[in-house]
């Protein structure tokens, strides 16, 4: 789980400035970041994090 929340920042800061990349991950907390405010907003009222955790 944590090397795909690497990548995952890794690809986000590859669509931008550094800046402006939607997520980090924080290495030293183990925690994925989204920077993006419309990014979380869209997360938590699409269900799109509700199905996955039913999924798991």
């Amino acid at each position: 789980m944590v090397r795909t929340c690497v990548t995952l920042g890794q690809i986000a800061q590859g669509f931008g400035a550094p800046s402006t990349a939607s997520l980090e991950w924080d290495d030293q907390e183990n925690v994925l970041v989204l920077t993006d405010p419309y990014l979380l907003f869209y997360l938590r009222w699409s269900g799109i994090l509700e199905r996955e955790a039913d999924a798991g």
